[in-house]
């Protein structure tokens, strides 16, 4: 289906997330980062089931959120650089020494966010609530240890081994919505499945209660 969707709006490439507009039958927008912002400042109007009170504000507005909001910004920057991005480039890096910077730079963030999540002892990395950017973090490290750990070349360390991040991990996950629209049998069937043999990794197995 998204395949049509794109050649349909004269794209040779295929988006793997699109939001689309069915009345207009045309792309609203291709890029995850807008996409979330779109349906965050839209989810009551696109019939959100929760509460004002109960829907988290993923990019609180107002004047008085406004230091907030950069803090998003820049964690989102530094996240989508050196760990979402990061991971892709590790797993496909045309020669060594570009493996070697982008590992490099994804484990010394890994610390950054470990001790910032120190810092105050805060829940999440802005604070006491779930923001924006802890739903971009939680996909690259919610497959590290199943799947990037070994797929990616990202075997520096495992996020158990970060207590504070593996504590966040867990805590995310346990968000009402994550464990249904979240399956790493899923997510290993993708990166391994498609590889020569079709052999999926199995382990770790002590990441295995997060499935």
């Amino acid at each position: 289906m998204t395949t049509e969707i794109c050649q349909a709006e004269g794209s040779r490439e295929t988006s793997v997330q699109i939001l689309y507009d069915k009345k207009s039958k045309r792309i609203v927008a291709n890029e995850s980062a807008e996409i979330i912002r779109m349906l965050n400042q839209q989810a009551k109007p696109l019939g959100s089931a929760l509460s004002d009170a109960d829907r988290p504000g993923l990019f609180p507005q107002g004047d008085n959120n406004a230091g907030l909001r950069n803090a998003i910004d820049r964690l989102n920057n530094l996240i989508y650089v050196n760990i979402n991005n990061g991971a892709c480039k590790a797993g496909f890096s045309s020669s060594q020494a570009v493996y070697g910077a982008v590992i490099t730079n994804y484990f010394n963030m890994l610390d950054e966010l470990e001790n910032r999540l120190a810092k105050a002892n805060r829940p999440f990395l802005t604070g006491n609530t779930f923001t924006e950017a802890d739903l971009r973090l939680f996909p690259t490290l919610y497959r590290h240890d199943p799947v990037y750990y070994v797929r990616m070349k990202l075997n520096g360390a495992r996020i158990l081994d970060y207590p504070l991040l593996c504590r966040w991990l867990c805590r995310v996950y346990a968000l009402p919505g994550i464990p249904s629209n979240n399956s790493l049998v899923h997510c290993r069937q993708g990166y391994f499945g498609c590889s020569w043999n079709n052999v999926v990794a199995l382990g770790p197995w002590a990441s295995d209660e997060l499935s």
